[in-house]
C-alpha cells in the first residue's frame, strides 16, 4: 500500500508527506477510515531517526488519542507503546517539550470524558459507584 511505503520510506520528505496526509485525513475522512488506513503506520514513526518526524508525530497524538476507542485494543496498545517509548527514550529537547504539552492535553481530554458521564453512567440502580 502506498501509505505504508511513504511512512517507511528512507526519505525524510516522504515520511513528512505521510504525516501531512494523516493530518488532512482527520479533516476529510471518518475516524474509522483514519484508523483503518493511517493510524498503525503513523504510530510506527515514534522510533524515527529524525527528531522533526517524532516532533510532528507528537503534535498529532491528541487527535489520535481522541480517535482511539476502548474497543480498539490493538491501536490502544500501539498508542500506549508510542507514548511510553517517547517518554523513556527521547533525547531531543524539542520533542520532549512537545511530548509534555501533548500529555497534558491528552490528560485534560481524559478528565473531560470522565466529567461528561451522566449520573446514570456512574451509579447503578442500588446507588453504588461503578468503575
Amino acid at each position: 500500500m502506498l501509505c505504508a511505503e511513504l511512512a517507511q520510506s528512507r526519505s525524510f520528505y516522504a515520511r513528512s508527506l505521510y504525516i501531512d496526509m494523516c493530518t488532512m485525513s482527520f479533516d476529510l475522512y471518518s475516524r474509522a477510515f483514519f484508523k483503518l488506513y493511517f493510524a498503525e503506520a503513523l504510530l510506527g514513526l515514534y522510533s524515527d531517526a529524525v527528531p522533526n518526524i517524532r516532533l510532528r508525530l507528537c503534535r498529532l497524538l491528541p487527535q489520535i488519542h481522541r480517535a482511539v476507542r476502548p474497543t480498539d485494543k490493538q491501536l490502544k496498545v500501539l498508542l500506549d507503546n508510542c507514548t511510553q517509548t517517547l517518554y523513556a527514550n527521547e533525547k531531543d529537547c524539542d520533542v520532549i517539550a512537545e511530548w509534555k504539552k501533548v500529555c497534558d492535553t491528552m490528560q485534560c481530554d481524559m478528565i473531560r470524558r470522565r466529567e461528561s458521564l451522566t449520573w446514570t453512567d456512574t451509579v447503578d440502580n442500588t446507588g453504588r459507584q461503578l468503575r
